[in-house]
């Protein structure tokens, strides 16, 4: 349920229908959390769309990862089934924590950055199919990147 409570569904869409990301979080020890979490996954989407935000699928009480009940490959295979980032993280000992929100953080960067390489290709196959010398009767257009575009990103997470 949302919050633990099944009451709080008709408000919780209200706050995650103008997400741009959304954290699926659940306990390490127990296998109905992530069942749960599925779950979540499968009504959250019938809202919004996941196309458009950023999802994460994140383990909580790493610091009993000993009584695990849903291994970290499990999380990580399902995470990249649904196209989410996996985290581990422990709240009760704050590990992992900063690193999650400083991952969030970068993904918004990436994406705009993304969208932003994205636009100015578009202006760029634009201006290549109105410049009059190039052969546009024939449909050969050269996609070369800049030396800027070609730099490499950082990958977070």
């Amino acid at each position: 349920g949302y919050g633990g409570q099944e009451r709080y569904k008709s408000i919780a869409k209200i706050y995650y229908q103008k997400s741009d990301a959304i954290i699926f979080v659940y306990d390490i020890t127990k296998i109905e959390t992530f069942n749960n979490l599925k779950n979540l996954y499968e009504e959250v989407g019938q809202t919004i769309d996941y196309k458009k935000i950023l999802v994460f699928v994140v383990g909580n009480k790493n610091d009993l990862y000993e009584d695990e009940q849903i291994k970290k490959e499990d999380a990580e295979k399902y995470a990249k089934s649904i196209n989410a980032t996996y985290r581990c993280v422990s709240a009760l000992e704050g590990k992992g924590i900063d690193e999650l929100f400083d991952c969030v953080a970068r993904s918004f960067f990436k994406r705009e950055e993304k969208g932003e390489e994205e636009e100015e290709e578009d202006r760029d196959i634009m201006a290549k199919k109105n410049n009059k010398n190039e052969k546009s009767k024939t449909g050969e257009f050269s996609l070369e990147k800049s030396n800027n575009e070609k730099k490499k990103k950082k990958k977070c997470c």
